[in-house]
Protein backbone atom coordinates (compact mmCIF):
# COMPACT_ATOMS: atom_id res chain seq x y z
CA UNK A 1 0.00 0.00 0.00
CA UNK A 2 1.05 3.54 -0.81
CA UNK A 3 -0.99 6.69 0.25
CA UNK A 4 -2.00 9.24 -2.91
CA UNK A 5 0.07 12.32 -2.62
CA UNK A 6 -2.15 15.52 -1.69
CA UNK A 7 -0.43 17.66 -4.03
CA UNK A 8 -0.75 21.80 -2.53
CA UNK A 9 0.83 23.24 -5.49
CA UNK A 10 -1.63 21.92 -8.00
CA UNK A 11 -4.55 23.46 -5.67
CA UNK A 12 -2.52 26.31 -5.13
CA UNK A 13 -2.32 27.25 -8.69
CA UNK A 14 -6.13 26.19 -8.72
CA UNK A 15 -6.81 28.80 -5.97
CA UNK A 16 -4.49 31.39 -7.21
CA UNK A 17 -6.10 31.63 -10.65
CA UNK A 18 -9.50 32.35 -9.51
CA UNK A 19 -8.65 34.75 -6.73
CA UNK A 20 -6.59 36.63 -9.52
CA UNK A 21 -9.90 36.77 -11.33
CA UNK A 22 -11.68 37.92 -9.00
CA UNK A 23 -9.80 40.58 -7.84
CA UNK A 24 -9.47 41.82 -11.89
CA UNK A 25 -13.00 42.81 -11.51
CA UNK A 26 -12.35 45.04 -8.58
CA UNK A 27 -11.33 48.47 -8.76
CA UNK A 28 -9.43 48.67 -5.81
CA UNK A 29 -5.99 46.65 -5.54
CA UNK A 30 -5.76 45.70 -2.03
CA UNK A 31 -2.27 45.58 -0.17
CA UNK A 32 -1.43 42.90 1.77
CA UNK A 33 0.98 43.80 4.50
CA UNK A 34 3.45 41.54 5.94
CA UNK A 35 5.45 42.29 9.52
CA UNK A 36 9.09 40.42 9.51
CA UNK A 37 10.44 40.30 12.73
CA UNK A 38 14.51 38.96 12.95
CA UNK A 39 15.93 37.08 10.14
CA UNK A 40 14.54 33.71 10.44
CA UNK A 41 15.93 31.22 7.58
CA UNK A 42 12.46 29.47 7.21
CA UNK A 43 10.30 32.95 7.85
CA UNK A 44 12.22 34.73 4.75
CA UNK A 45 11.08 31.73 2.69
CA UNK A 46 6.97 31.81 3.55
CA UNK A 47 7.72 35.73 3.41
CA UNK A 48 8.71 35.01 -0.41
CA UNK A 49 6.33 33.13 -1.43
CA UNK A 50 3.29 35.19 0.20
CA UNK A 51 5.34 37.86 -2.33
CA UNK A 52 5.26 35.81 -5.33
CA UNK A 53 1.52 34.87 -4.27
CA UNK A 54 0.00 38.42 -4.61
CA UNK A 55 2.27 39.52 -7.92
CA UNK A 56 0.31 36.76 -9.04
CA UNK A 57 -2.60 37.61 -8.42
CA UNK A 58 -2.54 41.33 -9.18
CA UNK A 59 -1.97 42.36 -5.48
CA UNK A 60 0.40 44.79 -3.90
CA UNK A 61 2.61 43.39 -1.42
CA UNK A 62 4.25 45.40 1.47
CA UNK A 63 6.84 43.85 3.57
CA UNK A 64 8.23 45.49 6.75
CA UNK A 65 11.22 43.85 8.22
CA UNK A 66 12.00 44.93 11.95
CA UNK A 67 15.09 44.01 14.01
CA UNK A 68 14.78 40.86 16.86
CA UNK A 69 14.66 43.52 19.51
CA UNK A 70 11.94 45.54 18.51
CA UNK A 71 9.55 46.25 21.44
CA UNK A 72 6.12 44.89 22.32
CA UNK A 73 4.60 48.47 22.14
CA UNK A 74 5.90 49.08 18.78
CA UNK A 75 5.02 46.01 17.16
CA UNK A 76 1.37 46.97 18.76
CA UNK A 77 1.68 50.38 17.17
CA UNK A 78 2.60 49.10 13.96
CA UNK A 79 -0.31 46.47 13.83
CA UNK A 80 -3.29 49.06 14.82
CA UNK A 81 -1.92 52.12 11.79
CA UNK A 82 -1.79 49.29 9.21
CA UNK A 83 -5.11 48.24 10.60
CA UNK A 84 -6.46 51.98 9.71
CA UNK A 85 -4.97 52.55 6.55
CA UNK A 86 -7.85 51.78 4.39
CA UNK A 87 -5.91 50.47 1.82
CA UNK A 88 -4.35 47.66 3.56
CA UNK A 89 -6.88 44.65 3.57
CA UNK A 90 -4.49 42.04 5.16
CA UNK A 91 -1.97 41.90 7.57
CA UNK A 92 0.42 39.09 8.27
CA UNK A 93 2.93 39.08 11.59
CA UNK A 94 5.17 36.18 10.54
CA UNK A 95 6.28 33.73 13.27
CA UNK A 96 8.38 32.76 14.78
CA UNK A 97 8.71 35.83 17.28
CA UNK A 98 11.05 36.06 19.23
CA UNK A 99 10.89 35.57 23.30
CA UNK A 100 10.44 38.66 24.66
CA UNK A 101 7.04 39.38 22.46
CA UNK A 102 4.11 38.00 24.13
CA UNK A 103 2.76 36.18 20.99
CA UNK A 104 -0.54 35.51 22.90
CA UNK A 105 -1.08 39.67 23.14
CA UNK A 106 -0.15 39.52 19.50
CA UNK A 107 -2.43 36.68 18.68
CA UNK A 108 -5.68 37.86 20.25
CA UNK A 109 -4.64 41.42 17.79
CA UNK A 110 -4.40 39.64 14.54
CA UNK A 111 -3.25 36.01 14.37
CA UNK A 112 -3.89 32.69 15.65
CA UNK A 113 -2.02 29.55 16.65
CA UNK A 114 -2.61 26.80 14.31
CA UNK A 115 -4.15 23.93 16.37
CA UNK A 116 -7.24 25.50 17.96
CA UNK A 117 -8.35 27.08 14.58
CA UNK A 118 -7.68 23.46 12.79
CA UNK A 119 -10.05 21.48 15.76
CA UNK A 120 -12.72 24.22 15.58
CA UNK A 121 -13.27 23.86 11.89
CA UNK A 122 -13.59 20.25 11.94
CA UNK A 123 -15.68 20.15 14.42
CA UNK A 124 -18.16 22.56 12.62
CA UNK A 125 -17.63 19.34 10.28
CA UNK A 126 -19.32 17.28 12.82
CA UNK A 127 -16.00 15.48 13.45
CA UNK A 128 -14.85 13.77 16.77
CA UNK A 129 -11.49 15.81 17.68
CA UNK A 130 -8.73 15.02 20.16
CA UNK A 131 -6.24 17.91 20.62
CA UNK A 132 -3.09 16.41 21.67
CA UNK A 133 0.93 18.43 21.56
CA UNK A 134 4.56 16.75 22.18
CA UNK A 135 4.35 16.30 25.43
CA UNK A 136 0.99 14.00 25.02
CA UNK A 137 1.32 11.23 27.71
CA UNK A 138 0.79 7.70 25.18
CA UNK A 139 1.01 9.68 22.19
CA UNK A 140 0.87 6.66 19.94
CA UNK A 141 -2.44 5.52 21.95
CA UNK A 142 -4.22 8.80 20.86
CA UNK A 143 -2.63 8.71 17.11
CA UNK A 144 -3.18 5.24 16.29
CA UNK A 145 -7.25 5.71 16.23
CA UNK A 146 -7.16 8.39 14.27
CA UNK A 147 -8.94 8.44 11.00
CA UNK A 148 -7.61 11.80 9.71
CA UNK A 149 -4.41 12.84 11.60
CA UNK A 150 -3.33 16.36 11.64
CA UNK A 151 0.44 16.82 12.66
CA UNK A 152 1.16 20.48 14.06
CA UNK A 153 3.58 20.41 16.39
CA UNK A 154 6.65 21.24 14.90
CA UNK A 155 8.50 18.07 16.14
CA UNK A 156 10.82 17.00 13.06
CA UNK A 157 9.59 13.12 12.20
CA UNK A 158 7.32 12.99 15.60
CA UNK A 159 5.08 10.79 13.68
CA UNK A 160 5.70 7.10 12.55
CA UNK A 161 4.24 4.32 10.56
CA UNK A 162 3.90 2.40 13.98
CA UNK A 163 1.79 5.65 15.24
CA UNK A 164 -0.89 5.59 12.22
CA UNK A 165 -4.61 3.60 11.81
CA UNK A 166 -4.01 2.00 8.51
CA UNK A 167 -5.58 3.71 5.66
CA UNK A 168 -5.70 6.87 7.91
CA UNK A 169 -5.57 10.51 5.95
CA UNK A 170 -2.42 12.54 7.27
CA UNK A 171 -2.05 15.82 6.88
CA UNK A 172 1.50 17.47 7.98
CA UNK A 173 1.55 20.91 8.83
CA UNK A 174 4.93 20.89 11.01
CA UNK A 175 7.77 22.69 8.83
CA UNK A 176 11.83 22.67 10.62
CA UNK A 177 14.24 23.38 8.36
CA UNK A 178 17.68 21.15 9.47
CA UNK A 179 20.25 22.96 10.74
CA UNK A 180 23.48 23.87 7.97
CA UNK A 181 21.01 22.90 5.19
CA UNK A 182 18.19 24.47 3.41
CA UNK A 183 15.99 21.07 3.55
CA UNK A 184 12.58 21.20 5.27
CA UNK A 185 11.04 18.29 7.04
CA UNK A 186 7.63 17.86 8.37
CA UNK A 187 6.23 16.16 11.96
CA UNK A 188 5.70 13.06 9.88
CA UNK A 189 8.46 10.76 8.99
CA UNK A 190 7.14 10.97 5.02
CA UNK A 191 8.53 7.76 3.72
CA UNK A 192 7.43 5.32 6.42
CA UNK A 193 4.03 6.63 7.31
CA UNK A 194 3.20 6.84 2.93
CA UNK A 195 3.42 2.67 3.26
CA UNK A 196 0.36 3.29 5.79
CA UNK A 197 -1.42 5.75 5.29
CA UNK A 198 -4.35 6.23 2.37
CA UNK A 199 -3.53 10.20 1.52
CA UNK A 200 -0.58 11.93 2.57
CA UNK A 201 0.57 15.45 2.23
CA UNK A 202 4.37 16.08 1.69
CA UNK A 203 6.66 18.85 3.19
CA UNK A 204 7.54 20.93 1.27
CA UNK A 205 4.55 20.63 -1.33
CA UNK A 206 1.38 19.97 1.08
CA UNK A 207 0.00 22.46 3.42
CA UNK A 208 2.06 25.44 2.92
CA UNK A 209 1.20 26.01 -0.95
CA UNK A 210 -2.11 25.84 0.91
CA UNK A 211 -2.26 28.51 2.95
CA UNK A 212 -0.59 30.76 0.72
CA UNK A 213 -3.29 30.29 -1.53
CA UNK A 214 -6.15 31.05 1.17
CA UNK A 215 -4.49 33.79 2.33
CA UNK A 216 -4.38 35.07 -1.15
CA UNK A 217 -8.40 34.55 -1.37
CA UNK A 218 -8.88 36.08 2.08
CA UNK A 219 -7.34 38.84 0.91
CA UNK A 220 -9.52 39.09 -2.28
CA UNK A 221 -12.71 38.42 -0.04
CA UNK A 222 -11.76 41.01 2.32
CA UNK A 223 -11.18 43.95 -0.60
CA UNK A 224 -14.94 42.84 -1.31
CA UNK A 225 -16.66 43.44 1.61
Amino acid sequence: MSAEILDGRAIRDQILEEAKEKLAKLKEKPTLSIILVGNDPASTIYVREKEKAAAKIGAEFRLIKKPSFVKQVELEGLIKKLNNDSKVRGIVIQKPLPKHINEEKIDKIIATETGLPIALLLLEENATVAVCHKKTRNLKGKTLVADILIAAAGVPKLIRADMVKTGAIVVDVGTTRIRGTKKLVGDVDFEEVKRVASFISPVPGGVGPMTVAGLMMNLVQATTQ
